[in-house]
Order: C-alpha cells, then structure tokens, then sequence
C-alpha cells in the first residue's frame, strides 16, 4: 500500500486559541495561525533548522495569547438582542414589544446565541429567509414574505442600534454587517409579497354598513376614516381637543400614529370636510379637552379598543346579511364582504382621488406616496377596461370628425 508522505510540523499554543504551527512544506520552514478574522497566515522562516522553527512557534504562541487577554471579549447576539429589549424595546408600542420579543427568541434560534453579530453575512441573510419561508427553523412554522420582512427589519433595527450603544465606554458593535450601504452592495433585498387585489368598501357598500351600525362609535369611525383618508388606529385615538371645529382641521397625534414619511413623535394638522364635521356634531357622546371621541363602552377614561372596533365591523355585516331575504342575493353580498375591514376604508379613499397631487395626498393620509400606491391603490381588470373601452371610444369619434 502506497502512503502518503508525512511531512514534518509542531504544534504550539491552544486551538481555538492561539494556535501556531511549525511546519516543513517544499523543503523550507513556515509557520502558520489563524488571525482575528480566523484567516490562515503563513510566513516563511529564514533558517532551516526545525529547533529553531519550533522556537519562534511557540514565542509566537505565547505572543498570540498575550493579545487574547488584552482584546476584550466580542459581545454575542444574545448579548445584544437582551440590551435592546432592555432598553430600546420600552420605548416602543405593545404590539410592536410583543413582536420584539418572539423575534430575539427567533434569531437567536437559528443563529444561536454565542453568534458573533459582526460575522452576519450574505449567506446568513438568505439562509434566515429560506428557512423562515419553508419552516426550516425548529418549533416555528412557515410564514410569508411580509412576517419574514418583519422579522428582517427588527435584526436590521438591533444592529443599528449597538453601533451606538455600548457598555464601559465600548460600543456593541464597530461594524454594521447588515447596513444599508452592505446591503446595497451585496445586493440583499427584503422579501416582498406577491401584490393581490385588496377589496375597497364601494360608496354603495358603505352606506349600507352604516344603516346597520352596531354602535355610534363604529358609525362615526367609518366616516371619519373615509373622509380623513385615515387608518381605524389613528381615528380610534382621537381626542376632542384635537377637534377644531373654528379652523375645520385635526390635529393626529405623533404618539398614536403609524407614520412612514416622518417622526414619530411629530403632530400633523389636517382639514376635514363638512361630511366628518356634521358627523362629529352628531356623535351621541360629546366631549372636551383630554375626553376620548371613541370611549370605550366600558371605561370612557379609556379608548375604544380595535377588538372592539373589528367586534361592530362582523356585526354590522350580519346585520346587513341577515336583512337581505333573497338567498343569492345574500351569497352575492357575502362575497362583496369577504375580506372587508377598515383598512378597506382608506383604500376606497385613495383611490377614490387619484386625482390630487401626489404631494397634497401624502400629506392628506399621512403617508408617504409610494406606500399609498404600492400598499392602497390597486386597478382591477374592470377599471382598465372601462379606460380602454372609454380610449377607443374617443379615436372612433376623432376618426368620425376628420373623415
């Protein structure tokens, strides 16, 4: 049996370490180690006697372990994620706290908890994605690419955040693997739903939500949020100190708001129409100052929840289903409903005036434009064949006239 050639080496120092390795390759003296970013290094040694290779192996070692015990030791992911739920995470809304929380457990799942964060990389980004997409992560189940946006942004978000915060002077983090220039660069993408038609409430549909209206409460929101281009969470936390009925505007609260086109915590003033005001005139409950306009009916010091809020939405819609005696009548209306909430409100809203500028909308809805577009607006097969049909309508008539 032929056999490999053992060529001759030493080791010196731990592995793991500060390992160091003497070595005879081509018939010359090296030694070899590892460095900070665990890259072998190799250097090739000016003498020929393997005595005195295996002596600057080890004062190599000892050099090595010299400098693991003056570098401080790396904060781990663990470490990290535990501070910014400390400390960042308060700061923030309950959902979103609830949401911080089942992500660090997650992360820290898949990439273990000793993970050095600076050592996240392009392969890492991709394998949390596929594994979040088909399940792949041990006790979670598969979910879609909007929860795996979610999920992204808050790790996105931690490590933001521990390149300025730190401990003794020290930041948890020098390097940002994931940044958005390393992104860019690495060409790393957040995962983006398919784009499905969204269901918007039609004036017809609207109208006969609200003759079958739970609760004035219920009644005055779906106005609100129509006419004010607003999400149920924003009119829910609506005071009557915010209620200018001298100079007709709003004031939506920066605390309450989920605002992408600015600070949080900045207020915005927006006009509303004499259709919001005369609905806000008839509220059956009045108020003034710090006095919810949406208490709830159990606690007036308290708003009115959105579980609540949904509760009416469901009843409104059994009421209207059960006024409707004809049986495919019913199931056409049953369909029209399937899928209707209040974000179908302020889709209705934008789309219902595609006509204003783009900057007057945006400031309208409190929402940057692209999102409006991308997230609200939608064209349906019907629209552009109404625009189609309407198109060809016009060349026949400017065909007729010039012949």
């Amino acid at each position: 049996m032929n056999r490999t050639k053992q060529h001759w080496s030493y080791l010196a120092g731990e592995r793991g370490k500060n390992r160091v390795r003497a070595l005879e390759a081509k018939g010359k003296l090296w030694i070899e180690w590892k460095d900070e970013e665990d890259r072998k290094r190799r250097v090739l040694l000016a003498t020929a006697d393997r005595g005195q290779a295996v002596t600057k192996a080890e004062l190599a070692a000892k050099a090595l372990l010299s400098r693991c015990e003056i570098r401080p030791q790396a904060f781990t992911l663990k470490r990290i994620l535990d501070q910014y739920l400390a400390k960042r995470t308060p700061q923030k809304g309950g959902s979103k706290q609830g949401h911080d929380c089942r992500a660090a457990k997650l992360f820290c799942a898949f990439f273990g908890p000793e993970r050095r964060p600076e050592t996240l990389n392009r392969i890492d980004w991709d394998n949390f994605i596929d594994g979040r997409r088909h399940g792949g992560i041990p006790g979670y189940a598969p979910v879609g690419e909007r929860q795996i946006a979610y999920d992204l942004k808050f790790m996105v978000a931690v490590l933001n955040w521990a390149l300025g915060a730190g401990e003794n002077g020290r930041a948890y983090l020098e390097t940002n693997p994931w940044s958005a220039e390393r992104r860019r660069a690495l060409g790393l993408k957040m995962p983006k739903p398919v784009r499905k038609a969204q269901p918007a409430i039609s004036a017809e549909l609207h109208a006969l939500l609200l003759q079958h209206s739970p609760d004035w409460r219920f009644r005055l929101a779906m106005i609100l949020g129509r006419e004010t281009i607003s999400r149920n969470g924003s009119v829910r936390m609506l005071k009557w100190a915010d209620i200018d009925f001298e100079r007709r505007t709003i004031r939506w609260r920066g605390e309450y708001q989920k605002d992408t086109s600015g600070s949080r915590s900045e207020d915005r003033f927006t006009p509303f129409n004499p259709e919001a005001a005369h609905a806000l005139r008839e509220a059956e409950v009045q108020g003034i100052g710090e006095a919810w306009v949406f208490p709830s009916p159990g606690d007036a010091t308290k708003p009115c929840s959105r579980f609540v809020m949904e509760e009416w939405f469901q009843a409104a819609k059994r009421r209207l289903l059960n006024s409707i005696g004809e049986p495919d009548q019913r199931e056409a209306m049953r369909a029209a409903l399937r899928g209707v909430g209040f974000h179908a409100q302020k889709r209705y809203a934008v789309r219902a005036r595609r006509e204003i500028p783009p900057k007057v909308l945006e400031a309208l809805a409190r929402t940057k434009y692209t999102t409006l577009v991308d997230v609200y607006d939608y064209v349906d097969v019907e629209e552009m064949r109404r625009y189609v049909e309407r198109s060809g309508d016009q060349r026949t008539e400017t065909a007729a006239q010039q012949g």
